[in-house]
């Protein structure tokens, strides 16, 4: 059994769907959700895997215990906190991108941690050259280069775009 994240930040009254649960052994299934503390964090699991998460009124810890019934079981900890979950990292972004005029292509950054509160915004350095909107697709417009940058609160990551 394999769990998405070993350790959950959540701001108070924080909604997510990030805890996943995979590579179930054949024939097992997962028999439930718990939490050590509702008032912390409550979750709705599914025994396909899947669950939602909701942060309380309260900071703290609590740990969901997930339960297969083969017996096996995952602790996960969650730690709510008052203030916005800060983004520590961006990855999955290619340093150097190339595409063909009017080709498009999609920046898809990986968020560390996944609960971030911060939104990730993407702007262009040259938006003759390459376009760029709100949900990371690009378009080439025509030959030159260009850099995109990806930014979710005080983190940046480039990428540099050259259109042939």
């Amino acid at each position: 059994m394999t769990v998405t994240l070993s350790s959950i930040p959540l701001k108070i009254k924080q909604k997510t769907n990030v805890l996943k649960v995979s590579g179930l052994a054949k024939g097992d299934s997962i028999v439930s959700w718990k939490s050590s503390n509702p008032k912390i964090v409550n979750v709705k699991g599914n025994a396909n895997g899947t669950s939602i998460l909701t942060a309380g009124k309260k900071t703290g810890k609590a740990k969901i215990v997930i339960t297969l019934k083969s017996g096996l079981q995952k602790t996960v900890t969650v730690s709510v906190q008052k203030r916005a979950v800060k983004t520590k990292k961006i990855s999955g972004v290619a340093k150097t991108l190339k595409l063909k005029k009017k080709q498009k292509a999609a920046l898809r950054p990986m968020i560390t941690p996944l609960t971030s509160t911060e939104k990730i915004t993407y702007k262009s350095s040259n938006a003759k050259v390459v376009t760029v909107n709100s949900k990371g697709k690009i378009v080439a417009k025509k030959k030159g280069t260009a850099v995109i940058t990806i930014r979710s609160g005080k983190k940046t990551v480039k990428c540099k775009v050259i259109v042939k």
